[in-house]
């Protein structure tokens, strides 16, 4: 599955150590505004400001803009597990 892609329907299970943690059956609606949740908390970590000082100062020199919209779909996987 892309994290590009979408869907009317996601199931969103997330697991820690063996344990289900967090199961929801969401709508295509619901999926977008829990990943927007999920980055804006990715955003408040210093990793977040590490990566995103890297590819706006460092290594590629993008807009801030280019730089959070490469973020949001680049480490998905990543902050949707947190």
């Amino acid at each position: 599955m892309g994290y590009g892609s979408s869907y009317e329907e996601y199931i969103v299970i997330r697991v820690n150590k063996g344990t289900v943690v967090e199961f929801l059956n969401l709508s295509g609606e619901e999926f977008a505004k829990y990943k927007a949740r999920k980055f804006q908390a990715f955003k408040g970590t210093s990793e977040f400001q590490q990566k995103l000082k890297n590819l706006i100062e460092e290594e590629h020199r993008w807009s801030e803009e280019d730089a959070l919209y490469f973020m949001e779909s680049f480490y998905a996987e990543y902050y949707l597990s947190l």
